[in-house]
């Protein structure tokens, strides 16, 4: 874990975890035949995001100094942050604790906003109810556990850049 928050090398660290976390959904929708609502859609946006963050952090690391690092870091956290506040209520919808949204409910034939049109006329897409989770481990649905994973990836983010911020702040330091 020191590795990780050494240096500049959580934006690494951030970009594996989102691919896996990204790979990951698509393994359930292809492998497990689950259908993606739109707040699952919702949460793997959040995480390619984190992923052009972390990119642009590993591209640019070497040319960064602690402040910018930790900015990448900051931003990264962010993003995570963002993962969970959309897992956090999509597992708040699947426990009926929050509202469905208009856009959770399962698509009719009129609705085939952001769908693949040919795939739809031959009945290859089935659009799931926000409030219907597929999948579920212990009580806790894929929602749930992304929004822990993603809840620890943000505190990660924040400790990692909180650890990249210069020792000291001497005038020397600060830009003119």
């Amino acid at each position: 874990m020191t590795w990780i928050l050494r240096g500049n090398h959580w934006p690494l660290a951030a970009l594996a975890f989102s691919a896996a976390m990204i790979l990951g959904a698509h393994a359930f929708e292809v492998i497990g035949q689950m259908s993606p609502c739109n707040l699952c859609l919702r949460q793997r946006e959040v995480y390619w995001a984190a992923a052009a963050l972390a990119l642009a952090g590993v591209a640019f690391a070497g040319r960064m100094d602690k402040r910018a690092i930790s900015g990448v870091d900051m931003l990264l956290g962010m993003a995570f942050m963002t993962g969970a506040i959309v897992a956090g209520y999509h597992a708040g919808v699947e426990y009926h604790v929050f509202p469905e949204l208009p856009s959770c409910a399962p698509a009719e034939l009129g609705g085939l906003e952001g769908l693949d049109v040919a795939a739809a006329l031959s009945g290859a897409i089935k659009v799931q109810s926000c409030a219907d989770p597929e999948w579920t481990f212990l009580g806790v649905s894929m929602a749930g556990y992304n929004f822990l994973i993603s809840a620890v990836l943000a505190g990660v983010s924040f400790i990692a850049a909180a650890r990249a911020q210069p020792k000291t702040w001497d005038e020397h330091e600060i830009p003119a």
